[in-house]
This record gives C-alpha cells, structure tokens and sequence, in this order.
C-alpha cells in the first residue's frame, strides 16, 4: 500500500474485520463453556453415584436385618415345635401310665414285687 500520510481507519470502522482473531476468542469462550458444562456434569453424575452407593447400602443392611429376623423367627418356630412335641409326649406318656394304673393296679403291684424280690436276692445272693 501507498504511505498516503493517513492513518488506516478500517479497524475502527470495522473491528470484526480480523475474523481469525475473533474466531479465536469465540472458539476459547466455547471451548471454556463446554469446559465448565462438562465439570458440571460430572459434579452432577459424582453427586448421583454417591446417593446410589447411600441407597444400595441401606437396601443391603435392612436385608441384612430382614434375614437375621427370618433366622430368629425360625429358629423360634423350631424351638417352639420341639416343646410342643415334649409336651405332647409327656402326656401321652402320663395318659398311658394313668389308664395302666386304672386298668391293673395288681399288675403294678407284682412289677414292683418282683422288683424287690430281685433286689433282695442279689443283696443275698
């Protein structure tokens, strides 16, 4: 260009015209944006994954909890059947001694003769 003597007024009539210094900025101001979304999302994904980690840890401890109680309760129920069966045999038991006593109280009365007959010949024996 020719030295007119005249100062260049195009930047200040038109400042976009360095397109590459302004595609530059626009592509750092974006480049920044998506920088800052991007940290934001994974702020937001960390905050999600610790409330899931939170949530499985109290599902995994009420059925830690939920277990004990069936084993408690079961081995309750087994406790409980099994004092029921010595019950139920005790009075059976008692039942048949009582109608055997009603029935032949002499037959009672030999089984313990011979009971002390026996004990007296082995003292003598």
């Amino acid at each position: 260009m020719e030295d007119t003597g005249h100062q260049d007024v195009s930047p200040c009539l038109f400042p976009l015209t360095d397109s590459t210094a302004a595609q530059k900025m626009l592509t750092e101001d974006a480049f920044q944006d998506a920088q800052q979304k991007q940290q934001m999302k994974l702020e937001d994904n960390n905050c999600l994954l610790a409330e899931l980690i939170h949530i499985e840890q109290d599902l995994r401890e009420k059925l830690r909890i939920q277990e004990e109680r069936q084993r408690e309760l079961e081995r309750k129920r087994q406790e409980d059947n099994r004092q029921r069966w010595r019950s139920l045999c005790f009075l059976i038991l008692n039942q048949r001694t009582a109608k055997e006593i009603r029935q032949g109280k002499t037959t009672l009365r030999f089984i313990f003769a011979d009971d002390e007959l026996s004990r007296r010949e082995a003292d003598h024996g």
